[in-house]
């Protein structure tokens, strides 16, 4: 099984392109086989606002495993604020909701700052539905379609950029795989 952080197949080619984005890497162990350090103003900010509560995902797109650091909004007070109010969001970042039981959502932008793309995430793990470019501050519902354990929410763009579509498997020690 490949692991790349950004999905693509030659590791040269994604350096060319995080060079040309002001990016410097270094590798790092096992677990996030490539860590970017922002370097000079780049859409995609890494050093900024680090969330807390941080807990390993990784997002099985083919033979590309995609590994983000996210916070878990668990319970209905961390759910109604989520990303709102936030500045910056890493590349390798994003926010988790669960819903226990699984349930239909919906999700908004309210006093949201950041560009997202939202993933909506099936009881058994796999990708349901993808909302990506969510507009910020819109109050616009975005409905997950049908019933979701989870919801995993990126900085706009990543999924056309590593290629997570519909039926990709999540893993994370909160989300139930079948």
């Amino acid at each position: 099984m490949k692991k790349t952080f950004l999905g693509f197949g030659s590791v040269s080619l994604l350096f060319v392109l995080l060079s040309v984005l002001g990016f410097q890497y270094t590798k790092t162990p096992e677990a996030q086989p490539l860590q970017l350090l922002q370097v000079s103003g780049s859409p995609l900010e890494t050093t900024q606002e680090t969330l807390t509560h941080q807990n390993p995902l990784i997002i099985q797109s083919g033979i590309n495993s995609h590994y983000f650091q996210i916070e878990v909004a668990g319970n209905e007070a961390e759910r109604s604020v989520g990303l709102m109010h936030r500045k910056n969001l890493a590349a390798d970042q994003g926010m988790l909701f669960l819903y226990q039981p699984p349930r239909n959502v919906n999700m908004w932008m309210k006093n949201t700052y950041i560009a997202l793309d939202i993933i909506f995430i099936g009881p058994d793990g796999n990708i349901i539905r993808v909302a990506k470019n969510t507009q910020p501050h819109s109050l616009e519902l975005i409905p997950s379609g049908n019933e979701v354990q989870a919801v995993l929410e990126i900085k706009s763009g990543l999924t056309d950029l590593l290629k997570i579509k519909t039926g990709d498997q999540v893993q994370h020690q909160l989300i139930h795989q079948s």
